[in-house]
């Protein structure tokens, strides 16, 4: 595979929907990304003329707070939003200028309240989430992480692609945690020639593997939706996508948003692709004391941050009377992976202080339940134990000369001189990209800023016991 940095200008489209108009007087944008976090921001900075396509007239009848919009780069939906403030003035010259910044469609689940009679059974997981989010206003549907990253990443059908029109290159069933594997049944021992040498062999771009056939991957989309759920009730105060996130971990699943051209929202409930090889390539390498031509990333920061990481979890369970627990009931996790080199590089001490957390499970009914409520706290705490932020310039790079924008769930490869471990080794390891921001200002020109976590920083724990 050959990566290399691509030179070209992109396109970037904004859509509202009410009015249709597609504002072609901007000159600034921040588009954010993130698979760990909702409610992905957009800005978008739009200047005054009378003789563009968009008038200024045009934009003051136009541009309406709480419009629906899809963003798109180089023909790619990357996001679906709301408009949500809208800043008219005038710059330093007193010419005038329009700042409108909103979220993703999931920006609305964040901030409300799941409805606290709702009971969610025995139903399918898609019609489970419908029901959750219909209490904001938004009618959801479930994609794969395949199919969201092929409409980002420039391969489905244009502008107004969406994740569903992908996902029929979605990744088979073998990529899944047990719990999802076995949801799977049928779908998941389909024969499908899915295996890295093949991969390696027959395919040219790292980015789009060697898919199943279009049954095939349908059915995983399927059976994915149709996963029953055991048992689920909000409680009072319980914020539409925590409450639907969490429902998704206990399948051994994660959740984030997906582009969607109609107005609706989509959201993926897979696991991440943190074993595909790399399709990026991220370096700076330092030649005295300088960086030299093989360097394209413009800053970067290697981040430890063993301030939320607990050293163990204590559970306790079958005590609900007032604040009192029951030591007799209590299940402890211990945190393996701050005494762990492969995780650390060597930069946490030998032996941790103590830094112990204590919850109480109104949910597990065994120990057993209870330990495993506190391995998923601790993977939780260490998904952003160890990060790595870096600008570059564009919004992709040319993978075996095709353009290839960045996408979050992509597996990338990062060397760095200046990050070195204990030992002086420097930073040189395969990362999965959780977080894109394309961004582009007078200023600065036209860069992306990303972050990246180690390869299973995102492991899940679902309920198998």
């Amino acid at each position: 595979m050959t990566v290399a940095n691509d030179p070209r200008e992109h396109t970037v489209d904004l859509v509202l929907a009410a009015s249709g108009l597609a504002p072609d007087v901007w000159d600034e944008y921040a588009i954010t990304l993130d698979m760990l976090q909702a409610g992905n921001a957009f800005t978008f900075g739009l200047w005054s003329s009378e003789t563009s396509g968009t008038t200024w007239d045009a934009l003051r009848r136009g541009v309406k707070a709480l419009d629906s919009v899809v963003v798109g780069i180089d023909g790619a939906a990357q996001l679906n939003g709301r408009i949500e403030k809208i800043e008219t003035g005038a710059d330093g010259h007193g010419e005038a200028r329009m700042v409108i910044s909103g979220r993703d469609l999931a920006g609305p689940a964040l901030d409300w309240d799941a409805d606290p009679t709702l009971t969610l059974t025995g139903i399918p997981l898609e019609q489970a989430l419908q029901r959750v989010f219909a209490g904001v206003g938004l009618p959801v549907r479930i994609t794969t992480a395949d199919a969201a990253r092929e409409t980002t990443t420039r391969r489905s059908h244009g502008a107004r692609g969406t994740a569903t029109e992908a996902a029929a290159s979605s990744r088979p069933a073998a990529g899944l945690t047990p719990a999802l594997r076995a949801a799977l049944g049928e779908a998941a021992a389909l024969p499908l020639a899915w295996n890295a040498e093949s991969i390696a062999a027959r395919n040219t771009i790292a980015l789009t593997p060697l898919t199943p056939r279009r049954s095939a991957a349908r059915s995983r989309a399927r059976a994915i939706k149709d996963i029953i759920i055991p048992e689920a009730h909000p409680k009072p105060g319980e914020r539409v996508w925590a409450f639907a996130e969490a429902i998704c971990a206990r399948i051994g699943a994660l959740m984030w948003t997906a582009p969607d051209a109609q107005t609706g929202l989509t959201i993926v409930v897979d696991t991440p692709n943190d074993t595909d090889p790399a399709t990026f390539v991220f370096a700076r390498r330092i030649v005295d004391g300088v960086a030299d031509r093989r360097s394209n990333i413009l800053s970067g920061v290697e981040t430890i941050d063993a301030r939320p990481a607990p050293t163990s979890v204590t559970v306790y369970t079958g005590s609900d009377r007032g604040d009192k627990v029951s030591v007799r009931q209590r299940a402890v996790a211990t945190n393996t992976a701050l005494t762990d080199a492969r995780v650390t590089r060597g930069l946490v001490v030998a032996d941790p202080p103590p830094q112990p957390r204590h919850m109480r499970s109104t949910r597990a009914k065994t120990l057993a339940r209870a330990e495993q409520e506190g391995r998923r706290a601790i993977l939780d705490a260490m998904r952003a134990f160890r990060t790595y932020r870096l600008t570059v310039r564009g919004h992709g790079q040319l993978v075996d000369n095709v353009r290839t924008l960045y996408a979050v769930n992509t597996v990338a490869r990062v060397y760095d001189d200046l990050c070195t471990n204990a030992d002086g080794q420097p930073l040189d390891e395969d990362m999965l990209i959780t977080r894109v921001t394309f961004k582009r200002s007078r200023t600065a020109g036209t860069v992306t800023e990303l972050s990246l976590v180690p390869r299973g920083a995102l492991a899940m724990e679902p309920d198998d016991v």
